[in-house]
């Protein structure tokens, strides 16, 4: 029951994340400089920023923006992962060697050194942060689905599919894929919440979405000036971020415990 649950609210986040816009009742890039630092009021129900602008309403679009791309940044990484992970796997020898080897020197460089060098080479903007942190994080999903599809590759059921005449592929996608694919995604889920915070930290250095478009991190950067005269600036997109995160994890850590019950 929990864990349906949690797959009801996180269905529900990110259902809320697409249609947010929606329900904004003010323009979240209008300027309003006879508003500025306004409390919660009828027509401000969150108060308004350093720029007159409706704190709901950026918070709002701030959650298509945070959600919207750190999905697009874990579905890059995951595929890009689990598709290498697979041919090292399966094909082993130079490849695996290779892939492996690439992975190990991303791994052994700091996230931010990459994301700085690639931000210096291309230019400052949210594509160049998606395209570095899926670099970076690929590597965790092809070094687990390489062990995963190591380990399935042994089995009795695999050795019969390939003396049956299956081709690799068929082999991978219809034995294979199916009964790795659980892990996989408690992984995403797990991970979901590292991405969030790594997107809002990144926006909050100045390296991910850049103002004014509303997102949670640059919103935390922004109102880090007023932490003293306007704390709620910092409150509400924080508060944001902690419960999404919170329930992203622990989606995750329920998947976990559930298929380790079940081995």
């Amino acid at each position: 029951m929990k864990l349906y649950i949690l797959l009801f609210l996180s269905a529900l986040v990110v259902v809320f994340s697409i249609i947010a816009p929606s329900f904004a009742p003010n323009d979240p890039l209008e300027v309003n400089f006879n508003a500025v630092l306004e409390p919660s009021s009828e027509q401000f129900i969150l108060g308004t920023d350093q720029l007159g602008r409706c704190v709901y309403s950026r918070l709002l679009y701030g959650t298509k923006a945070t959600l919207g791309t750190s999905f697009l940044i874990i579905f890059a990484m995951s595929i890009i992962g689990i598709i290498l992970g697979s041919i090292a796997g399966f094909r082993r020898g130079l490849s695996d060697s290779l892939i492996m080897r690439v992975g190990d020197i991303l791994l052994a460089l700091p996230e931010v050194v990459i994301v700085i060098v690639i931000v210096s080479a291309f230019g400052v903007g949210i594509l160049n942060t998606i395209f570095a942190l899926s670099l970076i994080w690929w590597v965790k999903y092809s070094r687990l689905t390489r062990v995963l599809v190591q380990k399935e590759i042994g089995s009795n059921y695999v050795h019969v599919a390939r003396m049956s005449g299956a081709s690799e592929v068929r082999v991978f996608v219809y034995y294979v894929l199916p009964n790795i694919l659980p892990i996989l995604i408690i992984q995403i889920a797990l991970n979901i919440g590292t991405i969030i915070i790594a997107l809002a930290s990144f926006s909050f250095l100045g390296l991910g979405v850049q103002p004014p478009t509303p997102e949670w991190g640059n919103m935390l950067s922004e109102a880090r000036v007023y932490i003293q005269t306007a704390p709620y600036l910092m409150i509400y997109p924080g508060l944001a971020i902690f419960l999404t995160v919170l329930l992203f994890n622990y989606l995750g850590e329920t998947l976990r415990l559930i298929l380790s019950v079940k081995e």
